[in-house]
């Protein structure tokens, strides 16, 4: 193994007390024994301390006198840790600006090489920096430098299969441990495809939309037959058929990942299938005649998996923490984007209602999604208690529980 520098980085202390807490409530408590976002969250906080551990000193700097093979395993490291964010639905600041300053250095350094498996951890690790602090923070931004060479690295993956191949043998010869293996990889690639269509939707060279959303839509498909038990990868492939306009499809796909959310106690898998499978119903994707009963029952489970995940994702308490820096001031106001993929850079809960009144922490208007703590302490959640009372109206004004999906009464 190469950790053989001493390692006195560690988390801070409320990171650190989220992550114990995470482990707590996944092995003691019934409500989240199993439960597959905490196991996310967990997975993706240790694969940050490993990095951070190797990568950094004790002031957070880059540590000094790497060797090429070291340096090698910080950018595997790296890879690791954006597959684990692209899984999670909780976006966290996994990338230290230590961590950052030095795949960057890495990826300018680089003058290319006869190794096909050298040429694909630099591919992947600078693709995994795009993703990263561009088009995940600044989607928008995310077009014209980076996007012409991610288009031709991630056109195939058959292109590089062998090379993977090759990159396991090579982590196995130096003693990387964990190593990254070629199924991890393929599923990396495959994201990093994805977020890439999402980015191209949004930039002038992405040209017309809907083929960049049929492509999402096959990569999503391809994920799901490379891990067919993954419910990360079932919504994905739901919402990229939503985007599609393939909403009987949507909802067909949605309701599966609904009962397997439910099943392995997944309460933000479960909350915003739900919240999504509504927002279908509505437009008739699953018939023209909308029940009240089903669409109360829909926001029953999402309201329930709702307080559910406010004991459970640790990100509230960092987030909670961090509100008052004075660095991050300028990041409580509206998103100067809209909500891409999976939206604002510290959580979203999918499809958010924003309100006219003002938000209680920066008095933006309208509120600004930054889930702030109001003045009793308790996070200002967008329920979906509100949205019911106006469907139990809806479907009164229309008599019998029953409206026509696409309507505009209530």
């Amino acid at each position: 193994m190469l950790l053989q520098h001493a390692m006195p980085w560690q988390l801070p202390e409320f990171e650190r007390e989220a992550l114990e807490h995470a482990r707590k409530l996944l092995t003691e408590s019934e409500d989240y024994r199993g439960s597959i976002d905490l196991q996310s969250y967990i997975q993706l906080m240790d694969a940050k301390v490993l990095m951070c551990r190797f990568c950094l000193d004790d002031n957070g700097q880059e540590r000094q006198g790497l060797t090429a093979h070291e340096e090698r395993w910080c950018q595997i490291l790296a890879m690791r840790v954006c597959l684990a964010q692209m899984i999670c639905l909780v976006f966290l600041r996994t990338m230290e600006p230590g961590c950052i300053e030095l795949l960057l250095r890495l990826a300018q350094s680089f003058k290319g090489c006869r190794e096909p498996h050298l040429g694909l951890l630099y591919e992947m690790s600078t693709a995994c920096l795009w993703y990263l602090i561009v088009a995940f923070n600044r989607p928008a931004n995310a077009a014209s430098e980076a996007l012409i060479p991610l288009q031709a690295f991630l056109h195939s993956w058959e292109l590089w299969a062998v090379a993977a191949e090759l990159l396991v043998y090579y982590q196995r010869q130096q003693g990387f441990k964990p190593t990254m293996p070629a199924a991890e990889m393929h599923e990396l690639f495959l994201l990093l495809k994805h977020a890439l269509c999402s980015a191209l939707q949004l930039s002038e060279l992405g040209g017309e939309k809907k083929p960049l959303q049929l492509a999402a839509v096959e990569v999503a498909r391809q994920l799901c037959c490379l891990n067919p038990t993954s419910t990360a990868f079932r919504f994905m492939l739901g919402s990229a058929l939503r985007d599609a306009g393939d909403y009987t499809a949507a909802a067909r796909v949605l309701r599966n990942v609904l009962q397997a959310a439910q099943a392995s106690n997944a309460h933000l898998h479960t909350y915003k299938a739900a919240q999504v499978l509504i927002l279908l119903r509505e437009v008739g994707a699953e018939g023209q005649r909308v029940q009240l009963a089903e669409h109360r029952r829909l926001l029953e489970i999402a309201e329930h998996a709702l307080k559910l995940c406010k004991p459970a994702v640790p990100v509230m308490e960092w987030r909670q923490q961090q509100h008052n820096e004075p660095d991050w001031n300028a990041t409580c106001t509206k998103p100067k984007v809209g909500v891409v993929w999976k939206g604002t850079p510290y959580l979203v809960l999918a499809n958010v209602k924003t309100y006219d009144r003002c938000c209680r922490e920066c008095h933006d208007a309208p509120a600004c999604r930054r889930f702030h703590v109001g003045p009793t302490g308790r996070f200002m959640f967008p329920t979906p208690s509100g949205a019911l009372a106006a469907v139990t109206k809806r479907a009164g004004r229309a008599g019998g529980g029953v409206w026509q999906a696409g309507s505009k009464q209530g």
